[in-house]
C-alpha cells in the first residue's frame, strides 16, 4: 500500500518565493552577517509554518548557494545556530533558488513626467533538483546583456557575469559623475536589461537539464499594475502575464524585507519532493 503524506488532498500552503540574501546588491538588509541571516529566516519560517523558501538575487545564485553548501549541508553548523528540534522543522522546509532579472521592458510615468521609470523584473524560480553548476554555467553565462553601441544597429553584447557587470558598472561611473560614489556591481546590476525571450531561448536550447524544472513569475501588483489595459503598453503587459506560471503578489510571510513575495496556488508536481 502507498503512504500517503497528504490524506486529504490538496492543501494550502505558505511558499515565500522572494526571500533576498546578503549576497543581494540592492535588498540587503543583513550586511555580511550570514549567521544573523540563516538564524532569522528559519526561525521565523518555522515560527510562521513556511513550507518552501525561494532564495532570491540579482543576476545571480550565490546566496543560494552559500546557504545550502555552507550551512544546510553542513550539520555541524546548524547545530551552532539551532537546537535539535528546529533543526528537525528546517529540514521539512524546501528551499528553491529564485532568480531575479531586469527586463528590456520598462514602465514610465505621465507622459508630461518621464523622469520616472522602472525596469519590468521577473523572476526564474528553479528546482532544488537543479545542479548548481548547471544555474551558473549552462544558463546563466548563456545570457547576454546590451553593453553598448560601438557601431550604430550594431551593440556590443557580453555575458552575463558578476565580472562584466562590475565592467559596465565602471564604464557608467567614469561616463557619468553623478555615479562616481555608486558600487560598480550595484550599477551594473541596475542598468543591465535581460530579453526575456533570450531566457526562453536558452531554457530551451538546454532541455536536457532544464525542461519542467522552472517555473516564471512576474509581478501582478507591482509597476506592471500600473500599465492601463487602455494604453499602448496593454499588449506587452499582457504577453508578459501570458508567458508566467505565476504571479507575484504583496503578501509577506517571512516579513524579513518589506518586498514582493510569490504565492503560487498550484505548484507543479517538480516542485515537492
Amino acid at each position: 500500500m502507498q503512504h500517503n503524506e497528504f490524506p486529504k488532498g490538496s492543501e494550502w500552503r505558505k511558499w515565500d518565493f522572494h526571500v533576498h540574501t546578503p549576497e543581494s546588491i540592492l535588498n540587503n538588509k543583513f550586511g555580511d552577517g550570514w549567521d544573523l541571516y540563516v538564524k532569522t529566516l528559519f526561525k521565523l519560517a518555522i515560527r510562521e509554518n513556511i513550507a518552501a523558501i525561494g532564495i532570491t538575487d540579482y543576476y545571480s545564485i550565490d546566496g543560494y548557494k552559500r546557504l545550502k553548501e555552507e550551512y544546510l549541508e553542513k550539520s555541524s553548523k546548524l547545530k551552532k545556530l539551532f537546537d535539535e528540534e528546529e533543526i528537525a522543522e528546517i529540514k521539512k522546509i524546501h528551499v528553491f533558488p529564485n532568480l531575479e532579472f531586469r527586463m528590456k521592458k520598462l514602465i514610465i510615468g505621465k507622459e508630461e513626467d518621464l523622469k520616472w521609470n522602472r525596469k519590468v523584473n521577473c523572476h526564474l524560480l528553479f528546482s532544488d533538483k537543479i545542479k548548481i553548476e548547471d544555474i551558473e554555467d549552462n544558463f546563466l553565462k548563456q545570457l547576454n546583456f546590451e553593453y553598448s553601441g560601438i557601431q550604430p544597429g550594431i551593440p556590443q553584447k557580453k555575458p552575463l557575469t558578476k565580472s562584466n557587470l562590475i565592467r559596465l558598472g565602471d564604464t557608467l561611473k567614469k561616463q557619468n559623475s553623478t555615479f562616481s560614489k555608486k558600487d560598480s556591481l550595484y550599477l551594473g546590476i541596475i542598468s543591465a536589461s535581460i530579453d526575456d525571450e533570450e531566457i526562453f531561448e536558452v531554457l530551451s536550447k538546454q532541455a536536457d537539464i532544464f525542461k519542467g524544472m522552472y517555473l516564471f513569475g512576474i509581478p501582478i501588483d507591482e509597476d506592471l499594475s500600473k500599465v492601463s489595459w487602455t494604453s499602448q503598453g496593454a499588449h506587452e503587459r499582457k504577453l508578459l502575464i501570458q508567458k508566467a506560471h505565476f504571479g507575484i503578489i504583496r503578501i509577506s510571510f517571512l516579513g524579513l524585507l518589506k518586498i514582493p513575495h510569490n504565492f503560487p496556488e498550484f505548484p507543479p508536481a517538480v516542485f515537492k519532493k
